[in-house]
C-alpha cells in the first residue's frame, strides 16, 4: 500500500525539482512496475509544465489589459490605473478593477426576485408552510420572552 504513496511523493519531488538522482531512478522503476500509474503521472507532469510556462507576470498583465480594454469598449467602468503593471514583486500589487454597472434596473431585479420567490412558494407548498410556520412561532416566542 505504500508503493502508490511513494510513487506520488517521488513524482511531487521531481516536479518541484527537489528529487535526487536515486529518487529519480526509484520513480522510474515504480512507473515501470505500475503501468496504470504512467498515464496519470504523465498528465500531471504535462499540466505542471504548462502551468510553469504560462505563469509569467508579463502574460498576466497583457491578459488583464486585454480584458480591461474590452470592458472599456463596452463602456463598463473599471478601477484600473494606467500604470498598474509597473510594480515589481516586492511592492504592493495594484488594485484589481472594480466593475460598476450603471445600466442595471434595480426595480426590475427586485420584481424578478419576488416573482421567483412566489413561484418557489407555490411549487413547494408543504416545505414553505413548515418554514413559514416555524418562523412565525419562533418570532412569537421571542416577542413573548422579550415582553415577559
Amino acid at each position: 500500500m505504500e508503493k502508490p504513496n511513494r510513487l506520488w511523493e517521488l513524482l511531487a519531488r521531481k516536479l518541484a525539482g527537489e528529487a535526487s538522482e536515486a529518487e529519480l531512478q526509484e520513480l522510474h522503476q515504480l512507473l515501470q512496475n505500475n503501468p496504470e500509474a504512467q498515464l496519470p503521472a504523465g498528465i500531471l507532469a504535462r499540466m505542471w509544465q504548462q502551468q510553469q510556462e504560462s505563469n509569467t507576470d508579463a502574460e498576466t498583465e497583457r491578459s488583464f489589459q486585454r480584458i480591461a480594454d474590452r470592458l472599456r469598449q463596452q463602456h463598463v467602468a473599471t478601477g484600473a490605473q494606467p500604470n498598474a503593471g509597473q510594480s515589481n514583486k516586492h511592492t504592493r500589487p495594484a488594485r484589481r478593477p472594480v466593475l460598476s454597472f450603471p445600466s442595471i434596473n434595480r426595480q426590475a431585479m427586485l420584481q424578478s426576485y419576488f416573482r421567483i420567490a412566489w413561484r418557489n412558494l407555490l411549487r413547494h407548498k408543504a416545505f414553505s408552510l413548515v418554514n413559514i410556520a416555524g418562523l412565525a412561532i419562533g418570532m412569537a416566542a421571542a416577542m413573548l420572552i422579550l415582553l415577559w
